[in-house]
């Protein structure tokens, strides 16, 4: 309960077009309920089944992405959850960033979280937060290189990992296969942005 009313509390004092929007917060016979826009487009892996990706596009949703999350920073916010399913589309197509639901209030001092507990999805989460390390805004920003080099390579930046755990260390202990390798095509300039953002 106190993880849900903090995500209404921090989705609450976001106000960007590419953050879900929140109407209200509510209780109601011992249901707590967050009221949300409908967002009729669904997420990323729903658009890339029904009518494609191309490169454009995931370059263009990673921008959004970006848009949104800087706001979310600048306001001490950190999401820690970014993934496909966390990026869905408005009915108009417009991205949102959603479910703020692991994010942390950052310390304006330092600019980093307190060392806590290790939340997220070990598939795009950054090696600091595999650690269970202080976070900052890098570690959003890692988490989405590897959504943005899903989409443009078809694959992850590591080879397939048997386990949960043995993501975590890959993220923590190996280096990515290089963008330019896993998808030749992608001009170089744009691989180089993404390799950066997986920079351990």
């Amino acid at each position: 309960l106190d993880r849900f009313v903090s995500e209404a509390r921090t989705i609450g004092q976001l106000d960007h077009p590419h953050i879900v929007k929140v109407y209200d917060f509510v209780s109601h016979e011992g249901m707590w309920l967050i009221v949300m826009e409908y967002l009729g487009g669904g997420h990323i892996w729903e658009q890339f089944k029904r009518s494609g990706f191309r490169a454009a596009k995931a370059c263009a949703v990673t921008l959004a992405v970006c848009a949104g999350l800087e706001v979310a920073h600048e306001a001490g916010i950190l999401h820690r959850d970014i993934k496909p399913e966390n990026i869905m589309f408005a009915s108009d197509d417009t991205v949102r960033v959603c479910d703020f639901g692991i994010a942390k209030s950052v310390d304006r001092a330092t600019r980093h979280t307190h060392i806590g507990e290790v939340v997220g999805t070990p598939t795009y989460m950054s090696p600091e937060q595999a650690m269970g390390d202080d976070l900052n805004a890098g570690s959003d920003v890692y988490s989405l290189g590897i959504v943005l080099y899903e989409l443009l390579a078809g694959r992850l930046p590591f080879s397939e990992a048997r386990s949960p755990t043995q993501q975590l260390i890959q993220h923590v202990s190996e280096s990515p296969i290089p963008l330019a390798e896993a998808a030749p095509e992608v001009p170089a300039a744009i691989a180089d942005v993404v390799m950066t953002a997986l920079e351990k």
